[in-house]
Parts: structure tokens; C-alpha cells; sequence
């Protein structure tokens, strides 16, 4: 390995890590809405704290039909699944 590649190689590794946060980050954003919601419901996390981290979610939901449908879908998983009911 010459000493061009050496110094290469940690750029490439951030550049990895920061795609793959870029990529990550999204889909846990939109997929902790489900256990929030379940703490939210019992008490855990206030309503309005709620409201403010996860409106986008609801505002691009209320335009696009198969996103609401989905994201009622995935609520309802965690709301009354974990309920037993």
C-alpha cells in the first residue's frame, strides 16, 4: 500500500459512515413514530412534544393517500398489538 493510499482510506471510511447516516437517519425517524406513539399514549411523552417532533410525518401523510394509509397502518401495529388487542 503506497502512503496515497493511506491517506485515502480514513476520507473513504467517513464518506461510508456519513452515507450511511444519511441513509439510516430517515428510516429511524420515521420508524420510532410507532414506540413514541405507544409511550405518548400511556403518559410517557407529552402530547405536544409528540405533535412537534412527528407533525412533517402527519403533514406528508395528509397529501399522499399511501403514505397516510401506511403510517395508520404502522401506528395501529403498535398501538393495539402491544395492547393485545
Amino acid at each position: 500500500m503506497t502512503d496515497t493510499d493511506q491517506r485515502d482510506r480514513p476520507r473513504s471510511s467517513l464518506a461510508v459512515w456519513l452515507a450511511v447516516g444519511v441513509v439510516l437517519l430517515p428510516i429511524a425517524y420515521v420508524l420510532s413514530i410507532g414506540p413514541v406513539a405507544w409511550l405518548a399514549q400511556r403518559g410517557y411523552v407529552p402530547h405536544r412534544v409528540y405533535g412537534s417532533i412527528y407533525g412533517p410525518l402527519y403533514v406528508i401523510a395528509s397529501y399522499c393517500e399511501p403514505i397516510q394509509d401506511a403510517l395508520l397502518w404502522y401506528l395501529h401495529l403498535w398501538i393495539f398489538w402491544r395492547d393485545g388487542g
